[in-house]
């Protein structure tokens, strides 16, 4: 693998410098839609208190790397690649413990997985992003596969599962095209 050079590390650092703002308005996005969907799946009381536990540590982490970016102190990749890795074992966590009344397959907050990686999408590198992808959906289909209800091909559970994990791929290729569109434009080359 060969070394950056200048030019690329200042482009690296660029990017990370304003793609942060697309992470903090993600991880509003993802804290905000699991409040509501906490809310909208609670039965009673108790259905509310676990999954709270960890949206009030992304709430806190989120303020943290907000208040860097106020502060203007911006994030480097490594606390954006960390935050990230915060939001995806949060989303799994939720997955895990049954939030939105079902675990595994069934549980609808699959689709808080989609902003978190876009977001990184639209920063790094396409290496970058698709080695994230991958670990994504080895762990989502890991869950799927093991977690009750467990993927049925009595209720064509698998055609899901497979158009799930496609669109996780297609959501960090797109977020990559879109990152070397604006890359090249802001390098003045012809698209």
């Amino acid at each position: 693998m060969r070394e950056m050079s200048k030019a690329e590390i200042t482009e690296a650092q660029q990017d990370v410098f304003y793609g942060q703002i697309v992470f903090i308005w993600a991880r509003w996005i993802i804290i905000v839609s699991t409040l509501f969907l906490i809310l909208r799946n609670a039965r009673s009381v108790a259905d509310i208190q676990l999954p709270m536990i960890p949206l009030v540590l992304l709430i806190a982490a989120n303020f943290f790397v907000h208040g860097r970016f106020v502060m203007r102190r911006p994030a480097n990749a490594i606390l954006l690649t960390i935050a990230t890795t915060i939001d995806f074992v949060f989303i799994t966590v939720i997955i895990l413990l049954g939030a939105g009344g079902s675990t595994g397959i069934a549980n609808p907050f699959f689709v808080l997985y989609y902003p978190v990686l876009l977001s990184y999408s639209l920063v790094f590198r396409r290496r970058r992003t698709l080695m994230m992808a991958s670990i994504l959906i080895i762990v989502y289909l890991l869950i799927c596969l093991l977690i009750p209800p467990r993927v049925s091909i009595a209720n064509e559970d698998e055609k899901v599962l497979a158009v799930r994990i496609v669109m996780l791929l297609v959501t960090a290729l797109l977020g990559t095209m879109y990152w070397r569109i604006q890359r090249r434009r802001r390098r003045g080359d012809d698209i």
